[in-house]
Parts: structure tokens; C-alpha cells; sequence
């Protein structure tokens, strides 16, 4: 094989060791699914013994295919993953001296892997996993990443958090983001000054940003001026959740907090500003509520129905009505809650109970309420996929970040259509 640059071994056991890193983090997500399976453990260990001096041997082929089977065999996204990263550990030692884009992979995709198992259960870990990722690298480490071209973008919610890796460790040691370079993004992309706007984003997807994510917050702001109102989902059925699901009375639920107006989020920097906000409202559902700032904020966040949170009534719907924009920063339609209102609306949507502690006069009781079920990455990306296929959501780059805007009316009645034949495809019909 034609190289295209040099790899010492150094360089090869800085990027073992980086990916191995990541994948022994999440190991126990493996173990825990499937206990008798010791192939991805394998890999590691192989990978270990390179990282530590072993010179490159077959081993580390096998044990990689073998933890790569492994992931094949996995019964969840998230096992799967995990057997991948570790499979991805052993491979590092022949990383190819090619400059061609999917070799990032092999660099990338187990510390991308791990952030995305942590925000399989809390949207807002997918951040802080790829913080620490990038905290990791070491200036070896990427230096050997800036020998390939940039990660391709993939539609996955994985190949998203690397391609946001990639370009965060890509610039390093260059001028970060400031106010004027996002409100100058804003408008290429094409918000529209005075517009409301339910936003999901990723911090970390931008690369670095002067002032962090005060300085995001603030430019998008002015950049809507005084007429605009900024939503983003203030969700706390991480903390607001029955712990003991089906075990009957007798289970200790006593450490559930109630639900209150400070209750932190963890959905990510950008809510946790919006919350730290003290001209902010916000809804008070214990598990799906929204925050707002700006003219319309009260009217949004002033009801919100205990069943169908994100359904008709709630402020998903109010928003919807009022016309909003939805901006997604740095993240996919997996994040895109709205899509659950659009399921919502079809009569052969997914179901699931809320359990949440509530008073009702002044006695905390336990409250059952329906509401539309999860997606967990099934159809949500593809549905946004065809969407954005359909010419219905502008896309662009703002420093790293990837952003995508539509307005709300057009890509609901898109997505509900899709989503209805999506779920009938699957024999899911009309109650």
C-alpha cells in the first residue's frame, strides 16, 4: 500500500492509547448487556499490551474483528456501540498512512461512541463527553489527525458527534468564536430577525467560543432583537422519575425531588443558561417543561397538560401555532423534540407512561400520565433526513458546528405524514 505520510510507532500507541481510553469508559455497558462475552474485553487488552510496548502483531486484527462481531451480536444501541469502540482500540495499531477522510474513524469513532452511550439517557452528557474527548488529546494525537482530511459527515447521531470531535481538536490553537461571528452565522443561515425559536444546540459542537455559552446566548438575542422569544426544552425526567418502575408501593420513591421552577436541567449549557436567566419563564411540567425569554415567553410556557406533555395544549403546540422557527445548533433531528409533537399528532403514534411525583392539596402523590413514547434514534434522523431532502430545513456551519433551521408548520405536516406511514410500515395502525 502507497503511504502518503509517515506514522511512527509513537504516534500509532498515542492513538491506541486515546482510543482505548474511551473504549474501556464504556466497557460496563457491554459487560452489563451481554456478562458471558469477553471479545471486546480482548481487544482492549490487546490494544494495552501495544500501547505499552508489544510490538504490532495478528493479535490485534483478530481481537478487533472479534469485537466488531461482537457488536454485530449486541442486543442495544448502546452495547453495540461499546463492543465497537473497544473492536476500534485494537485496530488503532495499524491506523493507514493514507490521506483519505474515513481513516478519522479509526482515530475518532470510540471516544464519538462514548458520547453518544452517555447521552442515550441524558441528552446533555453527549457535551460533556466530548469535552472531556477533546481534553484528552494529546498535541501528538492531533497532529496525526491533521495528516487526514476532515471526518465525513454521516447522518448517524455518531458520525455527527465525530465529525463535531474532529473539528473542535482541528482547531485548536486557532481564534476562537466570537459574538459577531455568530450573529453573522445566524443571519447566513437565515433566522429571521423578531422570530421565536425553540432551539437545541450543542456547546461543544461550535469549537471554542469567546465568553462560552454566554457569548451564544447573547448574539442570539440581538441577532432577533427585541421582538424575538428564545425556547429551549428545560427537561428534568432524568431527576423527576419513578426509580422503581412497576416494583409496586412498598418501593422507596422518597429521594424523587417535586418538581420546582429552579429545578436544573440537564440538557445542555445553552438551557442552563436560558434558566439562569432571571427574566426567563418557564412551564412547569415535571418531567417536559419549556423556558423562554422574550415578548411571547408567557404566552408559550403558561400551561402545559400532565398527559401528552409535547402534545396538543402544551407549548410545543402554542408554538406551533405562533409560527415558530426551530434551530438546531451542532446537533441532529434525534434532538429535535418537536418531532415528538408531530408523532403526537398522528393517531398511530408510540405510547409510554410518565411517572412523576405531584401534590395535590398539599399530599405528594404518585401521578401516571400518557404521553407519546421514545424514538431512541429509530425514526426521528431519517424522518429529518427526507425532510431536509424535501428542501424543508436550511442548512450551514457555523464555526464547527453544523446548524439546521425549518419552520415549524411546513416540516410538521412533513414529518406527521412520514411518521404515520413510517409506524403503519411497521404494522403500527390506527387504534
Amino acid at each position: 500500500m502507497t503511504s502518503d505520510f509517515e506514522l511512527s510507532l509513537d504516534e500509532l500507541r498515542a492513538v491506541a492509547r486515546y482510543a482505548t481510553e474511551a473504549a474501556e469508559g464504556v466497557l460496563p455497558v457491554f459487560e452489563a448487556a451481554h456478562p458471558g462475552d469477553a471479545r471486546p474485553r480482548a481487544a482492549i487488552e490487546t490494544a494495552r499490551e501495544f500501547i505499552g510496548g508489544a510490538p504490532r502483531t495478528r493479535l490485534q486484527r483478530v481481537t478487533s474483528m472479534d469485537a466488531h462481531r461482537a457488536a454485530k451480536d449486541a442486543a442495544t444501541e448502546a452495547a453495540r456501540l461499546a463492543a465497537q469502540a473497544a473492536g476500534d482500540a485494537a485496530s488503532a495499531a495499524y491506523l493507514h498512512p493514507i490521506a483519505k477522510a474515513h481513516q478519522v474513524a479509526h482515530i475518532l469513532r470510540a471516544a464519538a461512541n462514548a458520547a453518544r452511550i452517555a447521552e442515550i439517557e441524558d441528552p446533555g452528557a453527549g457535551d460533556r463527553a466530548l469535552e472531556r474527548a477533546r481534553e484528552r488529546a494529546t498535541p501528538t494525537l492531533i497532529d496525526v489527525l491533521r495528516r487526514y482530511p476532515p471526518a465525513p459527515t454521516g447522518r448517524s447521531r455518531t458520525a455527527q458527534l465525530m465529525t463535531v470531535l474532529d473539528a473542535a481538536l482541528r482547531e485548536e490553537g486557532s481564534p476562537p468564536l466570537t459574538g459577531h461571528d455568530l450573529r453573522a452565522g445566524f443571519e447566513a443561515l437565515g433566522l429571521p430577525v423578531g422570530a421565536t425559536v425553540i432551539v437545541h444546540a450543542s456547546l461543544s459542537s461550535f469549537g471554542r467560543v469567546e465568553g462560552g455559552v454566554a457569548t451564544v446566548l447573547g448574539a442570539l438575542r440581538e441577532h432577533l432583537g427585541p421582538q424575538g422569544t428564545v425556547v429551549v426544552p428545560a427537561f428534568t425526567g432524568d431527576a423527576v422519575r419513578d426509580p422503581h418502575p412497576g416494583a409496586g408501593a412498598d418501593a422507596d420513591r422518597s429521594g424523587v425531588p417535586l418538581f420546582h421552577d429552579r429545578l436544573p436541567t440537564l440538557m445542555g449549557a445553552l438551557p442552563t443558561a436560558v434558566l439562569a436567566d432571571p427574566e426567563r419563564l418557564r412551564s412547569s411540567h415535571p418531567q417536559a417543561s419549556v423556558a423562554a425569554l422574550g415578548p411571547l415567553a408567557r404566552e408559550i410556557t403558561a400551561r402545559q397538560p400532565l398527559a401528552y406533555a409535547v402534545g396538543r395544549g402544551s407549548p410545543f403546540d402554542r408554538l406551533h401555532g405562533l409560527g415558530a422557527h426551530i434551530l438546531l445548533l451542532g446537533v441532529g433531528h434525534n434532538r429535535n423534540s418537536f418531532l415528538h409533537y408531530a408523532e403526537s399528532l398522528i393517531p398511530n403514534h408510540r405510547r409510554k407512561l410518565r411517572r412523576f411525583p405531584y401534590l395535590v392539596d398539599g399530599e405528594r402523590v404518585w401521578v401516571e400520565a400518557p404521553d407519546v413514547g421514545d424514538d431512541n434514534g429509530r425514526h426521528f434522523p431519517g424522518v429529518g433526513a427526507e425532510a431536509e431532502d424535501a428542501g424543508l430545513v436550511r442548512t450551514g456551519v457555523i464555526g464547527a458546528a453544523e446548524c439546521r433551521l425549518m419552520e415549524s408548520r411546513p416540516f410538521i405536516e412533513f414529518a406527521a405524514r412520514r411518521l404515520r406511514e413510517r409506524l403503519a410500515a411497521e404494522g403500527r395502525e390506527t387504534p
